[in-house]
């Protein structure tokens, strides 16, 4: 098998370290080596290990040493017996150098949490130049900012589809868009009462007030039981419920849901 790796930047290296995972049905019929632009070749495995079947670990080799990492490295696996099979799953090679880094641009990304109405912005834009100078977010509401991480209360409660652009020091650019939901309702849920027999047999009365939406979604244990008329009440019946903690949570329409209510037999 042999597996090629392009390096479009000019690094003198001073030090590699690279990653093998291979499946093999014997590993000690293996030799594998790694085969720089220059033409110099480093045995990384040499028929170690008799019959593992996996190889997983990094190799660390100065072979390459005052090279530059420009152009293509050539990983060899050969199989000197021939009778076995096997699989490349994986490898990569890190260098340890001096040089610069080609000009790339950037991944725009962003995390975010709502709290109500507010809903703060986090930046988790990459850039392997590490040079990311401008981030223009566009709240989806006619409003934007330049800081990289915002805050925004929005007027109202909806979704809003939310862009964050950011841009590097050579121009380039990346955008990242989100839908956000925001809401200013207010649930309020409270156990009624609730009863496990001896066989599992489940029934839990759960009541709420405070949405204005026509249906809402009844959770327990994080997964939607059913969506129902907002009519304030909902028994959870189950012929045999496993387990002796169960949580309900009702949400609405507009993204709000109501405190956890925990039922513990």
């Amino acid at each position: 098998v042999i597996s090629v790796i392009t390096i479009s930047d000019y690094i003198t290296v001073f030090g590699s370290n690279t990653y093998l995972n291979i499946s093999h049905s014997w590993i000690g019929d293996l030799v594998v080596t790694l085969t720089s632009p220059a033409g110099t070749t480093a045995t990384l495995h040499n028929k170690a290990g008799g019959n593992a079947d996996v190889i997983d670990q990094s190799y660390s080799s100065a072979a390459f040493n005052g090279q530059s990492t420009l152009g293509d490295w050539t990983l060899n696996v050969k199989d000197v017996a021939a009778e076995d099979t096997g699989t490349l799953n994986n490898w990569s090679v890190t260098f340890t150098g001096i040089g610069d880094v080609a000009p790339a641009a950037p991944t725009a990304g962003f995390e975010f949490s709502a709290n109500y109405l507010a809903v703060e912005f986090s930046d988790a834009s990459t850039d392997v130049n590490g040079d990311i100078t401008n981030w223009s977010w566009d709240f989806g509401d006619d409003s934007s900012s330049t800081a990289q991480n915002p805050t925004h209360t929005y007027a109202e409660t909806g979704s809003y589809d939310v862009t964050l652009t950011v841009t590097d020091a050579a121009g380039h650019t990346s955008s990242k868009a989100m839908t956000v939901a925001v809401s200013n309702v207010d649930i309020e849920a409270v156990l009624k009462r609730a009863y496990k027999s001896r066989l599992g047999k489940l029934r839990v009365d759960i009541t709420w007030q405070g949405s204005p939406s026509e249906m809402v979604d009844v959770y327990r244990n994080g997964e939607k039981i059913a969506t129902v008329e907002n009519n304030g009440i909902y028994r959870d019946r189950e012929r045999r419920a496993v387990g002796d903690q169960f949580v309900y949570q009702i949400c609405d329409e507009s993204s709000a849901c109501s405190n956890s209510v925990t039922v513990n037999f």
